[in-house]
């Protein structure tokens, strides 16, 4: 491609080369910017890697990052075929370019500010934007006139004929925004033409920007959309507004990644979304990203391994990531066969053991809960508990943790130790550990219950029978206050009910018709006599699980 001042060629080893005549001022000259820009290259810019001399050129050799990019017109139909995705990437363009600028306004360097030199990199995870430098020097009319239109489109007329251009950063950021959108130039009209038009600066896309813009922001947005496109074609007057940088700082705040997608997510668009944030999520900082925000709109389009992914990777910014991982991972243990859901939970699993003793007790409840329930990996689980917690609250989840798993073991001697010191430790709480003490200790004597009905069956001794009585009445009494009439506590209490009255009479215990009556009696008071069937009852009942969404809900809070 040719420039004003040479020839750009990208070559297929990831480097772009610029070719440039030269004599010895030139050479000094493009070597003094480089050096002034060196110290900012990582931060702002793509700078040459080397200036040298070949065949009677000048060459400046531009070894590109990693990340695969892009120049800007290879990137345009990417960015117009989705405007409403990709307007909060094109903002913070303009907002990149804005500071460019700046930077080069501090260091003195005039450079090429055009489609040609501005490389978009989707996949760079610190800005998806990078000027290559091309050291603007010497440039007449003669070779603007000359050069590809990608080279001058984003430059002033009176850049173009050589006068002082105290407003021409403007004028770059104004046109970029307006070509990112819409055509700067007539459609279809020959270079010569948009050259001609340049030069008098008869350009900008006028109301074709603003319709373009309306259906790119959310409804509620509208106003947001108007001040946008309104600065956009005021930055290519001979005069932009004295504060338009401000302007520009603010528009971009208001349509931020984050603040754009969940507007579109509240206007039903959750396609346009989700684009929002993949494309943020790609080329922003892994802190910056609201991975809870992604992981919720990927589990709305049906993509449970995106929305654990988005999990994942928000893990090492906080607690808040460890809490919503284990949430996402029990969303989708609830809500996908277990051949699908197995291998993305062992994979949460192992995400968290990445992250060592950065895990802490938060880490350590609801990955032994998740582990030990849907992995049946109970052993696992219960090394993971270990350590006993620092907080009370989580200490007494840990215990009530450890007590499900000696309870699917049948180690009831370990279960009604537990669940004793356990009930112990919460109702010695400030007001006996609120509503959430009430439901863990209702769960706990639901535990302890069953526990002793083992033990009547394990040691073959009907003595425990009536401690199994009451700790499965006393659970019964607290769930009408601490629960939902469909929590499973309730049916499961109601069945180990029935089985107590029924291991009561085939143990021949006496007054067994009575201990019968008086259950039978006890359920039709509670209305709780048709929670479950007749065929039910002759079934083993269920060990259920505590609410983990309830419980475990503060665990690891300060």
């Amino acid at each position: 491609m040719r420039l004003p001042v040479g020839e750009l060629v990208e070559t297929a080893d990831r480097r772009v080369r610029v070719s440039m005549s030269h004599n010895a001022r030139t050479r000094g000259l493009v070597q003094s910017i480089v050096e002034r820009l060196d110290g900012l290259a990582a931060e702002w810019f793509w700078i040459p890697t080397t200036v040298d001399e070949y065949e009677g050129d000048l060459v400046l050799e531009y070894s590109l990052a990693a990340d695969h990019s892009m120049p800007f017109p290879e990137a345009l139909p990417r960015l117009r075929a989705k405007p409403a995705v990709h307007l909060p990437e094109i903002v913070e363009m303009a907002r990149y370019l804005e500071a460019c600028t700046r930077v080069l306004a501090q260091v003195e360097v005039t450079a090429l500010i055009a489609p040609a030199c501005l490389r978009y990199a989707p996949d760079r995870d610190d800005g998806a934007w990078r000027l290559l430098v091309v050291p603007l020097v010497d440039a007449t009319l003669v070779d603007w006139a000359r050069a590809a239109p990608e080279s001058w489109m984003w430059t002033s007329g009176r850049v173009l004929l050589g006068k002082s251009a105290p407003h021409a950063g403007a004028y770059a950021v104004g046109a970029a925004l307006c070509t990112a959108l819409a055509d700067l130039f007539p459609p279809r009209s020959p270079a010569s033409s948009r050259f001609r038009r340049a030069l008098r600066g008869w350009v900008g896309p006028g109301s074709r920007l603003t319709g373009v813009i309306a259906k790119a922001v959310p409804e509620s947005f509208s106003d947001e959309g108007f001040a946008l496109s309104a600065l956009a074609l005021a930055l290519l007057e001979p005069t932009p507004p004295a504060d338009w940088q401000a302007m520009l700082g603010q528009l971009g705040e208001q349509l931020a990644p984050y603040r754009t997608a969940v507007r579109w997510e509240y206007e039903g668009k959750i396609d346009i979304a989700r684009g929002i944030l993949e494309r943020f999520a790609a080329s922003a900082p892994k802190e910056h990203v609201p991975w809870d925000v992604l992981s919720r709109l990927r589990g709305a389009d049906q993509d449970y391994g995106g929305a654990l992914q988005a999990a994942i990777d928000a893990l090492g910014t906080g607690d808040d990531a460890i809490r919503e991982l284990a949430a996402v991972t029990r969303r989708i243990a609830h809500s996908r066969p277990p051949l699908e859901s197995r291998p993305m939970i062992e994979k949460a699993v192992a995400a968290i053991d990445q992250l060592g003793a950065r895990v802490g007790d938060l880490g350590r409840l609801h990955f032994a809960h998740i582990e030990a329930r849907y992995l049946d990996r109970w052993n696992e689980a219960q090394v993971r508990l270990a350590r006993p917690a620092k907080d009370p609250w989580d200490n007494v989840l840990r215990a009530t943790v450890l007590a499900r798993i000696h309870a699917a073991r049948s180690e009831w001697a370990h279960v009604g130790r537990i669940c004793k010191e356990a009930r112990s430790q919460t109702q010695a709480m400030p007001g006996q550990g609120g509503n959430l003490g009430q439901y863990l200790v209702a769960y706990l004597d639901y535990l302890d219950g069953v526990a002793h009905y083992g033990a009547v069956t394990q040691y073959n001794d009907p003595g425990y029978l009536a401690d199994a009585f009451s700790r499965i009445v006393a659970s019964l009494g607290a769930t009408a206050t601490v629960c939902e009439p469909s929590d499973p506590l309730i049916e499961a209490n109601v069945h180990w009910l029935y089985w107590i009255g029924d291991l009561a009479n085939r143990m021949n215990v006496p007054d067994a018709k009575a201990i019968r009556t008086g259950i039978t009696a006890y359920l039709g008071a509670q209305g709780l006599s048709q929670r479950i069937s007749e065929q039910q009852r002759r079934e083993t009942p269920p060990l259920v699980w505590y609410d983990a969404g309830r419980l475990l809900a503060l665990s690891g809070a300060p």
